[in-house]
């Protein structure tokens, strides 16, 4: 039986990754940046392959380290003046990271 505190991750790679659940606290952004360090190191990719989306302020340390972070439209102004793109809705994702790919 999966341990309820942690996301097991499946990669294109040979094995699972295995994440902690984030336990938010006031450093919630330090948190989710030291985390996603600790993948794309085990990924073997850089931060700032990462495109990273969220909704709240405690997003903004992690769109700062991606550098592609997509704010959800109704998102607070402080995440938006930080991230990469901004969309209305989370069906437009798959649009953004096809264009983006192709370049």
């Amino acid at each position: 039986m999966q341990n309820k505190n942690k996301l097991s991750c499946k990669t294109g790679l040979e094995e699972n990754i295995i994440l902690q659940k984030i336990n938010y606290r006031n450093n919630q952004g330090e948190i989710k940046v030291k985390q996603l360090k600790t993948l794309v190191r085990k990924l073997g990719i850089d931060i700032d392959q990462v495109v990273f989306i969220g909704d709240s302020e405690n997003d903004i340390e992690v769109f700062k380290a991606t550098k592609h972070g997509i704010a959800i439209h109704s998102s607070s102004e402080e995440l938006k003046k930080v991230s990469w793109r901004t969309v209305d809705s989370l069906s437009e994702i798959k649009d953004i990271l096809s264009r983006t790919h192709k370049k």
